[in-house]
């Protein structure tokens, strides 16, 4: 097979990101990525939660409801959310693809590394820090029509959640995030080495706009392939626990979509969410590379 020349971020063997630079420079770039596409987001999951409402139907809600700041509603939780989400991340790929190649060297299909680095990349944040928070994202989001909104802080939210259905709680649809996470990771990781040498040519080091440009396509290509399971997602882990609930698990969630809503309910959302991570991963490769590179230069 084919071996990718190695990605700067991703299998410099000159000189690889220690552990603390790659940590950071995810935390940035993932506070970074939510501070621009929030309010996609914000859209994106009322339309998967209020299936009555299209993409016009849901901004005039949200701005009847909240106004123009009610595309940032949440946006505290939000923060702390994809920061650290976009740190474990590129701690937990490093980590994987560090052991991969010392254990298989010589390496000689840098891509299947990256992909299998980026699915177990994936799985670590869905169990660590994306199923729980997520959860809390859901529960507050379907509370923005509420004139008095009880999850209104993260800690607090958090209290509500554990008090009132229990720990365990947090982690509603643990199944359908790691799965999530993980396609999406294996997917882009695996593809974003390809990318930048079809946009920069063989041997030419990428340019920012040139690394923009290769994240916003993993982003683009991962987003359409798993917008069933995030769909899921969402309807599973805006279900209350101890209620009975309408659906058992992921697969019966997508099966019964499809059954009662017709195949295309799969896809509601999809539209402002592969538009935020079009635009966010972009932000978030193109960001992480740069900050990555400075941060190593400077302590040597």
């Amino acid at each position: 097979p084919r071996t990718s020349p190695p990605h700067p971020a991703m299998g410099d063997t000159k000189k690889k990101p220690s552990q603390m630079v790659a940590f950071f420079s995810g935390a940035v770039s993932g506070a970074t990525e939510i501070t621009v596409t929030m309010p996609l987001d914000t859209i994106k999951t009322q339309m998967q939660l209020n299936p009555k409402l299209g993409l016009t139907g849901t901004v005039q809600n949200v701005l009847a409801q909240k106004g123009p700041q009610g595309f940032y509603f949440g946006y505290s939780a939000m923060l702390s959310q994809v920061a650290l989400k976009a740190a474990i991340r590129f701690w937990a790929y490093e980590q994987s693809k560090n052991a991969l190649e010392t254990w298989l060297h010589p390496v000689d299909d840098r891509n299947k590394i990256n992909a299998i680095s980026g699915v177990f990349a994936g799985v670590v944040e869905a169990a660590a820090w994306v199923t729980p928070t997520e959860r809390l994202k859901i529960m507050r989001q379907r509370e923005i029509n509420s004139l008095n909104p009880r999850f209104n802080s993260l800690i607090g939210s958090v209290g509500i959640v554990v008090r009132e259905q229990g720990a365990g709680s947090l982690f509603v649809g643990f199944p359908a995030t790691a799965v999530r996470q993980g396609m999406a990771m294996g997917i882009r990781f695996a593809l974003y080495d390809e990318l930048k040498v079809m946009i920069a040519g063989e041997g030419n080091k990428p340019t920012p706009y040139q690394l923009l440009a290769a994240g916003c396509a993993t982003g683009t290509i991962s987003s359409l392939v798993n917008q069933p399971v995030d769909t899921a997602k969402s309807r599973l882990q805006a279900q209350d626990k101890g209620a009975i609930p309408r659906y058992t698990g992921m697969v019966n969630c997508i099966t019964t979509m499809s059954r009662e809503e017709g195949p295309l309910a799969l896809y509601r959302g999809s539209l402002p969410r592969v538009a935020r991570l079009t635009i966010g991963q972009g932000i978030i490769f193109a960001s992480y590379d740069t900050i990555r590179e400075m941060l190593t230069k400077a302590l040597g």
